[in-house]
């Protein structure tokens, strides 16, 4: 089973990552706000909510994998704690490292 990801609203693309122990749920009163602006991508982090049997495991760069593979490449991450070191690591990912 793969990750659950609820998609709501229209404009760019947010991803939303939730912290230990909650669902995506927890940000409702947001995607309420946004979902006029944005494409929201709420997340269910694996072990949690209705990704709790996801074959995907809890860690950092096996989450960041799952998630980029089903949402747009452009999109901005956002996390609340456990979901904030997930959104994270996502930027280290995606900053290329200067060489001096």
């Amino acid at each position: 089973m793969s990750l659950h990801i609820e998609q709501l609203g229209h404009g760019p693309d947010v991803v939303l990552l939730h912290g230990w122990a909650m669902h995506g749920g927890v940000f409702a009163p947001l995607v309420e706000r946004l979902r006029d602006r944005c494409t929201l991508h709420v997340v269910d982090l694996p072990g949690h909510g209705l990704s709790r049997d996801a074959d995907v495991p809890l860690a950092l760069d096996a989450c960041v994998d799952a998630i980029a593979d089903l949402v747009p490449d452009d999109a901005l991450w956002c996390g609340w704690s456990l979901g904030g070191l997930v959104a994270l690591r996502a930027a280290q990912r995606k900053v290329p490292m200067r060489s001096e």
